[in-house]
């Protein structure tokens, strides 16, 4: 059974993360499924995406092992991100 999508616009949004899915980039660009709640990397590096409300403008940030961030994202680009970063999109 497939979750229902949670509204920008709901309380529940403001509830934390139930899964996390890894994300491998190694064959190029990958649009994720649905908008992540959030994104985690299990090494340092940097990550370019682009995020929900400007799914055509890649943002680049510089991530930190062991840490999640609010990051509501849509696609994870396999240029300019670091190889074996380990991400993981929470939902």
């Amino acid at each position: 059974m497939a979750a229902n999508k949670i509204s920008k616009n709901s309380i529940a949004v403001l509830a934390g993360a139930s899964k996390m899915v890894a994300i491998d980039y190694s064959g190029g660009d990958v649009p994720l499924a649905e908008v992540s709640r959030g994104l985690g990397a299990n090494a340092d590096g940097t990550v370019v995406m682009t995020l929900e409300d400007a799914p055509t403008t890649n943002v680049t940030r510089v991530v930190k092992a062991g840490t999640d961030y609010a990051w509501r994202v849509h696609t994870i680009r396999n240029s300019g991100t670091t190889a074996a970063l380990g991400l993981y999109a929470l939902y």
